[in-house]
């Protein structure tokens, strides 16, 4: 049939995040969850000797990956590491030790297992950064409430419009974002807000107040630009905002130059990548390897770093051959302008899946 079938069901299904003493004050399933895995990760960074690397040479790049799960009674239980023989056992007694006890994520009322993954990489001889899921503000931004558009919001947002920002200790800034057009008026604006309502009135607000009041570091075509415009501070929410208007840039190919959105330039990015591999990938490779027929999944990670080159390339792949072969065609990706985050640039990290037929 050609004809479009719309199909549903009258039953609702609940379902409760996994959850432990230190997360119990939060409301949101997201903030939640980004609170467990945060607490996970600091486990992990604290416990794990990485020392045990049996190699000299200090450029040698270490990767652990560990895949775990919160069980239907609440253990936090291994499920597999990927990773140097001399981590594995460590890792597996680390993961015994782990004593607090969640309350598991449950549907429709019966408990189900919480998947989780600890990713790390480090070079030997070095321990990894601490990954921090919560950011502070770039050196050059200062958010005040004596600033002109502070006080512009707050003689025009009501105390109950500021306390429906739903902030907490884990979402902590409501932000402000936009673009700006080739004459210099924003459009694309938006927030981050989980009210409806408060975000059409901090929009409307911005719509009528006047641009000149702020700093831009650039107004380069395709920049987005950004703002907070309240913050969770001292367990209450308070309008504070910058004089300097923050901006971020993604990385794009000198073809993207002409896009007129920046959604429009990061799909032109993905695209060009997509045909770059298209491009140079060696199509007859796959069938010479006595790979059994089928689609078969190749995943890409890679880095734009702040020079704008392609580095840190990781592939899986269902051969080694396939492998080798990504990693060469990717490694020949030509040169974008770099990703900027607060005027500054950045490494900006992808991560694309291809599927190769074979026949």
């Amino acid at each position: 049939s050609n004809s479009n079938i719309i199909n549903y069901n009258n039953s609702i299904s609940e379902t409760s995040p996994v959850n432990c003493n230190s997360c119990k004050d939060l409301d949101f399933f997201p903030d939640i969850e980004t609170c467990i895995h945060q607490k996970i990760n600091d486990f992990f960074y604290e416990k794990i000797d990485y020392s045990l690397a049996k190699t000299n040479d200090y450029n040698t790049q270490i990767s652990l990956k560990i895949s775990l799960f919160i069980d239907q009674n609440g253990f936090l239980k291994l499920k597999t590491v990927e990773a140097p023989t001399e981590f594995k056992e460590h890792i597996k007694n680390i993961v015994k030790k782990y004593s607090e006890i969640f309350t598991p994520k449950t549907k429709d009322n019966n408990s189900i297992p919480y998947d989780y993954k600890y990713f790390s990489t480090f070079k030997a001889g070095g321990t990894p950064k601490k990954v921090k899921i919560f950011n502070n503000f770039d050196s050059i931004f200062n958010p005040s409430t004596k600033n002109k558009f502070s006080e512009y919001l707050s003689k025009n947002l009501k105390v109950e419009e500021i306390n429906n920002a739903n902030l907490n200790r884990i979402n902590k800034i409501l932000y402000l974002y936009f673009e700006l057009d080739k004459k210099g008026k924003p459009f694309q604006i938006t927030t981050n807000s989980r009210s409806k309502e408060l975000e059409e009135k901090i929009i409307s607000l911005f719509k009528n107040y006047d641009l000149n009041n702020f700093i831009f570091f650039n107004k380069k075509k395709l920049n987005k630009y950004f703002s907070p415009i309240i913050i969770f501070e001292n367990d209450k929410n308070i309008i504070k905002t910058n004089n300097i208007i923050g901006y971020s840039r993604s990385p794009i190919f000198p073809i993207c130059n002409n896009s007129k959105t920046t959604k429009e330039a990061y799909n032109c990015f993905s695209k060009q990548i997509q045909s770059h591999f298209i491009r140079k990938f060696n199509t007859k490779l796959p069938n010479k390897l006595g790979l059994s027929t089928g689609r078969k999944k190749v995943f890409i990670n890679f880095r734009i770093n702040k020079k704008g080159k392609i580095d840190n390339i990781k592939v899986r792949a269902p051969h080694i051959k396939i492998k080798e072969e990504v990693i060469r065609v990717m490694s020949k990706l030509p040169k974008v302008s770099p990703g900027i985050f607060g005027n500054k640039p950045v490494n900006i990290k992808y991560s694309i899946p291809f599927t190769l037929l074979i026949e």
